[in-house]
């Protein structure tokens, strides 16, 4: 293999045997430049808040509480999926969550801990912390990019992407608790059905837009040509784990297995296997009887 052909397999190799542990200190090193702009707003410093930290800006007020920022409640399920809307309750969510974290380590401090220990006694809550402000961040940037697409067609289903982005974390994601009411959360599901009805008929071709090569995909149910159940079947009969007879296996099942059936498993239709399809080779039989089989007399 060429240089050139082994520079895509390293790439979509190495970030998985690095991604997690990577995630995690980068995760926490976010979450202490949070805190640190939490300390510069309390400061009255708001000037100095930069990018999306600026939306610690309300922290510089007398008697700070997150909960009198919430974005105002919608009135209806249509409105939740709103962009504009869903970018508030993110944004609502980092500010809240980092002014819990840095609150944390404050009070911890005035009682006589260090830096290092209190942050070594809060380090889940930062790295969650750290998920949300990156949430948010990402979310404002997908935002962006809709708002920069020319296409009227192509921006209606890129829009629902992000939609669904967004809702699929405020249904299943982190640190939401508290701060949507059981109404609210009613109309983000029901908001996640209806993003979902509109992109359905957009799935095929949203999926072959990533343009995953069969390769990354590794997959029997994924591949490009569709053939399920021929590359499963296939996928069977080549593994190791199926080259030989796992011992008793056949005499524990014989009981419940209808022989006069199987014996007309002869291998007839040669696009699932038997004599003449090398791509979906006969697999050992048992007692005389092919396993090969076609699809319709499964």
């Amino acid at each position: 293999m060429q240089a050139s052909g082994i520079a895509p397999l390293e790439q979509d190799y190495k970030w998985r045997a690095t991604a997690e542990g990577d995630t995690v200190v980068m995760l926490l090193q976010t979450a202490r430049y949070l805190v640190k702009s939490a300390d510069t707003a309390r400061q009255g410093n708001v000037d100095k808040l930069a990018g999306l930290t600026a939306c610690l800006a309300p922290m510089a007020e007398a008697g700070f509480k997150p909960l009198d920022h919430a974005p105002a409640p919608v009135a209806d399920v249509e409105a939740f999926r709103q962009l504009p809307y869903l970018l508030a309750l993110f944004e609502f969510r980092a500010r809240t969550q980092v002014y819990f974290l840095a609150n944390s380590m404050w009070t911890r401090m005035a009682e006589g801990e260090t830096f290092d220990q209190a942050w070594t006694a809060l380090t889940l809550k930062a790295c969650r912390t750290g998920q949300s402000h990156v949430l948010y961040f990402m979310l404002s940037k997908f935002i962006e990019m809709v708002d920069q697409c020319e296409d009227p067609a192509c921006k209606a289903v890129i829009s629902d992407v992000c939609s669904l982005f967004a809702l699929s974390d405020i249904i299943g994601g982190q640190q939401w608790a508290g701060l949507l009411d059981m109404n609210q959360v009613e109309m983000a599901e029901q908001a996640t059905g209806l993003v979902c009805d509109a992109l359905r008929p957009e799935a095929v071709a949203l999926v072959d837009a990533w343009d995953f090569p069969d390769r990354a995909l590794n997959s029997t149910i994924g591949n490009e040509a569709g053939d399920v159940y021929e590359q499963q079947y296939k996928a069977a009969v080549t593994s190791p784990l199926n080259a030989k007879k796992v011992p008793g296996f056949f005499e524990a099942i014989k009981e419940h297995l209808n022989m006069d059936f199987l014996a007309q498993r002869n291998g007839t239709d040669p696009t699932y296997g038997g004599p003449g399809n090398d791509d979906y080779p006969d697999a050992e039989a048992v007692e005389g009887v092919p396993l090969s089989a076609s699809r319709s007399r499964l």
